[in-house]
């Protein structure tokens, strides 16, 4: 599923970070937030080595930000979790989020696992549509697609940060509709 520890690259010297899904039909994959463009590998910081990925599709509007990418690549139900490489098997799905709720996120570009809550369970964008926003900022360019979970229940996918009633808040896509965004689902 998410795996904010792995390096995505683009081919620009660009790392972005990603997850991984199942694709309905036995696929599997890597997903990433939709804006983050063509990414062609990841690294795979338990073998030490780079797999390949190809674009299968994508989308940025009324489910809010997804990719997800074709690969030969392992680790299909689990993401990283922290800088040193941990990994967290995935156990479930929120399905829905409210304010209030707590969830961590990490971010390979911060380096860090960062605690917060909903502030703002519903928030349109001129793109990305349904965002979850939470009450603190943290999030750099670099940390989108990082996991969003409590313990192995994925949460979402961090989309980055947008300025909201005075302030700039981490928004995250949320992970139970990347099956409405693309026909999609993340495996456990």
């Amino acid at each position: 599923w998410l795996q904010g520890a792995a390096r995505m690259n683009r081919g620009e010297g660009m790392w972005y970070y990603n997850g991984k899904i199942y694709v309905i039909g036995g696929a599997t994959g890597v997903a990433a937030d939709g804006h983050c463009g063509n990414l062609n590998s990841y690294y795979d910081w338990v073998k030490g080595i780079f797999h390949t990925m190809v674009r299968a599709d994508s989308h940025e509007g009324a489910w809010e930000d997804f990719a997800w990418y074709t690969t030969n690549g392992t680790e299909v139900d689990d993401f990283y979790a922290d800088e040193i490489g941990n990994k967290r098997d995935v156990t479930g799905v929120r399905a829905t989020v409210s304010m209030g709720d707590e969830y961590i996120w990490f971010g390979r570009r911060t380096k860090n696992n960062w605690l917060s809550w909903v502030e703002f369970p519903w928030f349109n964008t001129s793109g990305p549509e349904r965002l979850a926003c939470l009450h603190d900022h943290s999030a750099m360019t670099g940390d989108s697609g990082g996991p969003v979970y409590i313990l192995g229940t994925a949460a979402g996918f961090m989309y980055g940060y947008i300025y909201i009633d005075g302030a700039y808040r981490d928004c995250f896509s949320r992970a139970a509709y990347i099956d409405n965004a693309m026909g999609v689902f993340i495996q456990q």
